[in-house]
């Protein structure tokens, strides 16, 4: 598996022309799917980090070169 992964990555850019085009047609296709099993849209939450920032960062402030905060 590793060998066919290996001779594709060259020629990589040639499966997709337009790399946004396809994600938004490979978007359609998975969310019809996932409805049709069950899923309906939701919000997304992100889950609780497990290495949190140290709390200095979520405290301190910037201040840009005219002071402003």
């Amino acid at each position: 598996m590793q060998d066919f992964y290996d001779e594709l990555a060259p020629d990589h850019h040639l499966i997709f022309t337009d790399w946004d085009a396809s994600i938004a047609r490979q978007a359609k296709v998975l969310d019809r799917a996932v409805r049709r099993a069950g899923a309906r849209p939701h919000p997304l939450t992100a889950p609780p980090r497990a290495n949190p920032p140290p709390s200095f960062l979520a405290t301190s402030t910037y201040k840009t070169s005219t002071g402003v905060e």
